[in-house]
């Protein structure tokens, strides 16, 4: 066999290797003594010669990294895609107590490149002589139907005291930092660690994706990690301003505690919250219930 048929042969071997992905992880080009070259696929060597074969050389030295580059490429366009895609929206809600209106709430969430999604949450309440200003939001990154917070902000003025809390999150460093303290604190990162807002998105995703996974590692605003824990309830129809919906119940699991909190979902809007009701006392009954929605295809 020609060396030049031997070249094209072996390194048609090495390509179609490499289309296979066995190259993903193994890849050498070695320059041995005497101007002697060796490829090396998943430790067995395919080509190896003590002669100068420039033209070799250079197809195994720029054809295959490029080739593997085109492999990359394509892995991360799968890793990019392979999330499900929650359009932006905007969505509005009544807030009662008691079944007598106080306010309004909207939840807003907008698309931004490299898969970053920024997400919130903003209550206005006035009851006689009570107000009540709340905005929380969350800025995330979401992979393979992972949410991982980059972010979290929280506000809250009106009566009495006034609050504001800040927090941001790496969790490649397993570092949260107090952004008002300006305080970084090494922790414990246990795994699908959320903000207060983003396991909301995280829920959201599981539903979406068949995920019975319901209890979510929470990150508080004074830094301490709690336990979020949901139940399904069962599923029913519910009629609001926008029609009619089948609609999941799930309630939050608490222990020690007298409060009693239910949240419905809507399959038929990618399991948008439609309904939250929460139990404190006879005298103290609260609920938000969707009154409005726009939805924004982004690009």
């Amino acid at each position: 066999m020609s060396d030049a048929k031997e070249q094209s042969e072996l390194g048609n071997k090495a390509l179609s290797y490499a289309l296979l992905g066995s190259l993903a992880y193994n890849k050498e080009l070695y320059k041995l003594p005497k101007k002697a070259y060796r490829i090396v696929i998943n430790d067995e060597v395919y080509y190896e010669t003590e002669q100068t074969v420039v033209m070799t050389f250079t197809y195994n030295l720029l054809i295959l990294p490029l080739l593997c580059l085109s492999i990359s490429s394509i892995a991360k366009n799968l890793e990019d895609t392979s999330s499900f895609h929650i359009s932006d929206f905007s969505a509005e809600y009544v807030i009662t107590r008691n079944d007598s209106k106080i306010g309004k709430g909207v939840r807003k969430l907008q698309n931004l490149p490299n898969n970053h999604v920024k997400f919130s949450y903003e209550t206005e309440i006035n009851w006689f002589i009570f107000s009540d200003y709340r905005k929380e939001d969350t800025t995330v990154k979401i992979i393979n139907n992972l949410v991982i917070p980059l972010d979290y902000h929280s506000l809250r003025e009106g009566t009495g005291r006034n609050k504001y809390y800040s927090w941001g999150f790496d969790q490649n460093k397993s570092v949260v930092t107090n952004n008002k303290l300006q305080t970084p604190i090494e922790i414990i990162w246990p795994e699908g660690l959320q903000s207060k807002l983003s396991y909301q998105l995280q829920y959201r995703l599981n539903l979406i994706n068949n995920n019975e996974d319901f209890s979510f590692q929470v990150l508080s605003t004074s830094g301490k990690i709690s336990e979020y824990d949901f139940e399904f309830i069962k599923e029913e129809k519910m009629k609001t301003k926008l029609g009619e919906f089948s609609v999941l119940k799930y309630q939050r699991k608490r222990s020690n505690s007298k409060r009693i909190t239910f949240i419905w979902f809507a399959p038929k809007l990618d399991y948008l919250m439609i309904k939250l009701y929460q139990f404190e006392s006879k005298l103290n009954q609260f609920s938000a219930e969707l009154s409005a929605l726009e939805l924004t295809e982004s690009n």
